[in-house]
């Protein structure tokens, strides 16, 4: 069974925030004193039914503890990031079962993980931004298909079967991802207004919905 098929058998808050889901995260994350307080907090504070969802476990709160905007902010954004995933039409929770992505957008944006880790053990992606044939992608798709491909991308990252085989390697859940955009290739064809807005408005979708993911962002 991968991870996600495991997180989805929705257990009950106690038994997703077990003792040993907790001293898991606290261990994984090397969280200092305050920020287990922190973490204990979330535990009561996120315990009704509007955030009733398998990504709500200590492990993912670390995500948002250490997430940019720090962790008084982390209950409101993950709040909104769980009604985004319960409301979204896309169905996103069952989108990497479901969604299949037309080949011409998996070919010409190339993105994915690579098989080494930084020197703390956490994944490198890589996405050719460089090599991506970003204006004749925007006129062949809507704006819809083109989010709905980037939305499938990062739940690949999120919520991937790859995730089991990163746990038996390295013995823990993966935590963040240095993301690496490789430039090279960049053209005119780039900076079309189209695809530039687009460009902006799925950087800032993907900060908002998949909040904490991002240990460094490299160029």
């Amino acid at each position: 069974m991968s991870y996600v098929s495991a997180q989805r058998d929705q257990l009950s808050h106690a038994q997703q925030w077990s003792d040993i889901a907790i001293e898991k995260a606290i261990t994984n994350w090397k969280l200092t004193e305050k920020e287990q307080r922190q973490l204990m907090s979330f535990k009561i504070k996120l315990s009704d039914d509007e955030v009733d969802h398998f990504k709500n476990t200590p492990h993912e709160l670390g995500k948002y503890i250490r997430g940019p905007k720090g962790p008084d902010h982390a209950e409101e954004i993950f709040r909104s990031v769980i009604r985004w995933r319960k409301n979204s039409d896309e169905d996103i929770d069952n989108m990497l079962d479901d969604y299949k992505m037309p080949r011409t957008l998996w070919e010409y944006a190339p993105s994915g993980l690579l098989e080494g880790v930084d020197r703390e053990g956490d994944p490198i992606y890589l996405e050719r931004a460089g090599d991506m044939d970003a204006y004749s992608l925007s006129q062949r798709y809507n704006r819809d298909e083109l989010l709905k491909s980037v939305v499938w991308r990062r739940e690949m990252t999120a919520s991937g079967a790859w995730i089991d085989d990163y746990e038996k390697r390295h013995g823990h859940l993966p935590r963040q991802l240095n993301v690496v955009y490789d430039l090279k290739g960049l053209n005119s064809r780039h900076m079309n207004n189209g695809v530039l807005s687009f460009f902006k408005e799925a950087v800032a979708y993907t900060q908002d919905k998949y909040y904490g993911v991002s240990k460094v962002c490299l160029t």
